[in-house]
C-alpha cells in the first residue's frame, strides 16, 4: 500500500512515541510554550535529504552551489509521487546550507523545505513546510539547545527548548552523523542516535544497523542498512527505513520507507526515493530496480 490514511499513521507513530517517551528520552527540558507566529529565521538554507548527499572527495571542493535530484516513487507500483530538488551552498569546502522543493508530476512546488549548518553537521537548523496545507515543523540550534517546534495540518501547535542531547541528530544532519560513523557501520557494527521530532517536541532513541554489502547492477558495491527505534519492544510499531549507499562515495542511493511528504488527500506516501547525481549521467536507477544480492 503506497499510500496510507494520515490518522492511521499518526496513530501508529504516537503510540510509537508516547511508549518510547517512558524508555527512551534523553533531552532535558528547558521550557515548553506555544509557537509564535514567527518563522525560525533560515538564512542559509534547508533540507532532509539536502546534505545528504556530497561525497568526501567534494568536500575540498570550493564550489558555490551544487544541485541533484531524487525521485520518489511508490514502493509497489513505480508510480511517480513526487520529485525533490537539492541546492547545496559551499564556501571554501564547507557545506553552509541547503534548500529542497518537492514538486508533483506536475512540477508544481507542493512543499519547501530550508537547512543551515552554521551549527554543526549533524545538529542543524531547518524548516519545512507543506504549501498545501500548513504542516510546518523545524528545530532553531543553539551552542547547548534547541527549540523543536511544529504545526499540524489540523492548526496544533507545539514548541519546545531543550538541552541538546550527547549523540543528538537532527534532520537532514542525518548524513553527517552516517560519515562520522561510517567506518563502524561499513565494518558491520550498530550504531545510536537520538533523533529530532520536532512535531512531538522531543528526541528519540533510535539506531543504524547495516544489512549487508551488495554489488550493485552497475557494478558499485553497496551498503545496505536500516534506520529503525532503538528499543526491541517498539520496532514491532513502527516500520524501519531502509537505506542504500554507495560505499565508496559514501552518498546515498536509494531511500525506501515513509516519506515526510503527503498526498493531496492527507495520506502518506510509502515510498521508493532514488538519488540522481550530476556526476553519475546515465547512471540513474529506474524505480523498480533492486541492488542485486
Amino acid at each position: 500500500m503506497c499510500r496510507i490514511p494520515f490518522a492511521l499513521r499518526s496513530f501508529s507513530w504516537s503510540l510509537v512515541l508516547v511508549a518510547a517517551s517512558l524508555f527512551v528520552l534523553h533531552a532535558t527540558p528547558l521550557q515548553a510554550t506555544p509557537l509564535q507566529a514567527n518563522p525560525v529565521n533560515t538564512a542559509t538554507s534547508n533540507a532532509v535529504g539536502a546534505s545528504s548527499m556530497a561525497s568526501p572527495a567534494s568536500l575540498n571542493d570550493a564550489s558555490d552551489a551544487r544541485s541533484y535530484v531524487a525521485r520518489a516513487y511508490c514502493l509497489e507500483t513505480g508510480e511517480l509521487f513526487y520529485t525533490e530538488h537539492h541546492l547545496e551552498r559551499w564556501e571554501d569546502g564547507q557545506h553552509l546550507g541547503s534548500e529542497v522543493q518537492y514538486r508533483n508530476p506536475e512540477g508544481e512546488v507542493i512543499a519547501e523545505k530550508s537547512i543551515s549548518y552554521t551549527s554543526g553537521g549533524p545538529t542543524p537548523t531547518f524548516e519545512m513546510q507543506d504549501l498545501r496545507d500548513g504542516y510546518r515543523e523545524g528545530a532553531e540550534v543553539g551552542p547547548k539547545s534547541v527549540r523543536l517546534y511544529g504545526r499540524n495540518t489540523d492548526g496544533e501547535r507545539k514548541e519546545s527548548k531543550l538541552r541538546l542531547p550527547r549523540g543528538a541528530v537532527i534532520d537532514a544532519g542525518f548524513h553527517y552523523f552516517i560519515q562520522q560513523e561510517w567506518d563502524a557501520l561499513a565494518k558491520g557494527k550498530t550504531r545510536k542516535l537520538d533523533f529530532a521530532i520536532p512535531i512531538r517536541g522531543e528526541f528519540f532513541s533510535f539506531r543504524v544497523r547495516p544489512t549487508g554489502q551488495v554489488k550493485g547492477s552497475d557494478g558499485r558495491q553497496l551498503l545496505k542498512m536500516r534506520f529503525e527505534l532503538a528499543n526491541p519492544l517498539l520496532r514491532f510499531l513502527a516500520d524501519p527505513i531502509q537505506l542504500t549507499y554507495d560505499v565508496e562515495r559514501r552518498r546515498l542511493r536509494v531511500y525506501e520507507g515513509r516519506s515526510n511528504i503527503r498526498d493531496d488527500d492527507g495520506k502518506i506516501y510509502t515510498t521508493r526515493i532514488v538519488f540522481a547525481y550530476p556526476d553519475e549521467a546515465g547512471e540513474v536507477l529506474t524505480p523498480q530496480s533492486q541492488p542485486a544480492g
